[in-house]
């Protein structure tokens, strides 16, 4: 059975969205990455918290490789919360 465009954008994209609103984020995330540079005080400060809280670890893979959408996982209100859980902003 063919599968038409628009069953193939449901499957690929998040409800709601178009494929640059799904795909930049990680781009651009990705490509800070590319640089091979020490990431920001902040991103470093996510890390860190991140090595302490399984269930944020699993949220951030999941984010990363599009299983759920990175803005979610990158709200400052979600990273804030990650970070101050483990003491690392203090």
């Amino acid at each position: 059975m063919p599968v038409s465009p628009d069953d193939s954008h449901s499957r690929t994209h998040w409800p709601g969205t178009s494929p640059e609103e799904t795909s930049a984020p990680l781009y651009h995330f990705t490509h800070e990455f590319a640089k091979l540079e020490p990431p920001p005080p902040q991103m470093q400060q996510l890390f860190g918290a991140l090595r302490h809280n399984q269930e944020a670890t699993n949220q951030f893979f999941a984010a990363i490789s599009g299983s759920m959408p990175l803005p979610t996982f990158m709200n400052p209100e979600n990273i804030g919360r990650i970070v101050a859980a483990s003491g690392a902003g203090t």
